[in-house]
């Protein structure tokens, strides 16, 4: 992820979200569990800087879109 991040940046593409989908039957291939995102976001943090770095968000039934990290 932090390669694309980086690729996209040389673009000058900024991607504002990444989201972790809807707890829904037809997305489940695509979730990952909290802690792995965490992680992602840390690592992509660390390595790319905040500049470049979108807003990992969750998506939750009836509520807003609150910050992974929260």
């Amino acid at each position: 992820m932090p390669k694309l991040l980086r690729s996209l940046s040389a673009a000058r593409i900024r991607p504002h979200y990444v989201f972790m989908c809807d707890p829904v039957a037809e997305t489940k291939r695509f979730m990952v569990p909290l802690e792995t995102a965490r992680r992602i976001e840390t690592e992509c943090a660390e390595r790319i800087g905040y500049l470049s770095l979108p807003q990992f968000v969750r998506d939750l039934p009836g509520s807003k879109r609150p910050p992974v990290c929260e």
